[in-house]
């Protein structure tokens, strides 16, 4: 009976979390907590279901003498597991920003990839790589692989950009967006000072933009890039 009771509330919780996910999608949809609700609750339903674990492991085995030591050894193999696929990766990380000094714009290569370091997680590393595809890295796949960074010296070109952007986004945010957005762009030379001075023009600003980029024509690229990019986060009304 312990069983099949056991067996109804698995398949109970299995619907539970699915449907609950399913609802918490539709509530928060267009909301700005949206992406967050996937990175976490995966997070919920692992912790949900190892609740479910310890809970059956208790009905079936709190009456005999071994429970204490079952419990126990459960509960170590999943501070095992859990360091095992977080802190690894943590670990690398720390590593490897101290070791090669990463920061976002680098160009790196590997024998598996190459492109430009966007952000610097705790556990895994973001690349925009020739294509314009963006791929995450766990840490721990880097791990005693050689990395190259690829320094463009000698071959900076000055390129310089327009754009119209409403005053009410604010100098300080417009000019911390774009500078973000420009690094992301494999082309640009990383680690070179990036200038954005906005001059007011009656409801916008100027933004004039100078930068050093690694081909002179990636310009009209770049420059249409950053009107879509300007267009999509900035828009008019």
């Amino acid at each position: 009976m312990q069983i099949l009771y056991t067996i109804i509330v698995a398949i109970a919780l299995a619907i539970f979390l699915r449907a609950g996910f399913y609802f918490l999608k539709l509530a928060a949809r267009k909301k700005f907590y949206y992406p967050y609700i996937f990175r976490f609750y995966p997070w919920l339903e692992v912790l949900v279901w190892t609740a479910f674990i310890f809970w059956a492991v208790y009905i079936h085995f709190s009456a005999l003498v071994i429970y204490p030591v079952l419990s126990g050894s459960l509960a170590v193999i999943f501070i095992l597991v859990v360091s095992w696929f977080v802190l690894r990766d943590f670990i690398s990380g720390a590593v490897l920003r101290a070791d090669h000094g990463f920061y976002p714009g680098n160009r790196i290569k590997t024998d598996s990839f190459a492109g430009t370091i966007v952000s610097l997680g705790y556990v895994s590393v973001e690349i925009l790589t020739s294509g314009g595809e963006r791929i995450k890295v766990p840490y721990s796949n880097l791990t005693g692989k050689q990395i190259t960074r690829i320094e463009e010296q000698g071959q900076e070109k000055n390129q310089n950009v327009k754009l119209k952007i409403p005053q009410k986004y604010g100098a300080q945010n417009i000019q911390q967006m774009l500078r973000k957005q420009i690094l992301e762009l494999p082309w640009i030379v990383a680690g070179k000072e990036i200038k954005i001075e906005l001059a007011p023009e009656e409801d916008k600003y100027i933004a004039d933009i100078t930068f050093q980029s690694v081909k002179d024509d990636m310009l009209p690229k770049t420059e249409e890039l950053l009107k879509k990019f300007a267009n999509s986060n900035f828009p008019e009304k």
